[in-house]
């Protein structure tokens, strides 16, 4: 779902042999800020401060993600994450 201060996503790499990067941007021009992101069941949070976070998917894997968000406080940018 999608709140005022984050939003969860479920991420899944069907691949049988290759493993995935995902750059996720927080905001559709970067003007938001990854606050910290929770792991699954919430038993891994991991501190972000930044508008961009890559996710490492290996085979045959689906990860949950709590992104906690600061949000405008980026001036919006049309520049690419990567």
């Amino acid at each position: 779902g999608l709140t005022d201060d984050g939003a969860d996503l479920t991420l899944v790499n069907l691949s049988p042999s290759e493993s995935r990067r995902v750059l996720l941007q927080a905001g559709g021009m970067a003007e938001h800020r990854f606050t910290d992101v929770a792991v699954d069941d919430g038993s891994r949070h991991i501190s972000v401060r930044d508008k961009v976070l890559e996710v490492a998917l290996p085979p045959r894997t689906q990860i949950r993600l709590g992104l906690g968000m600061e949000r405008f406080v980026h001036e919006p940018s049309l520049t690419p994450p990567w």
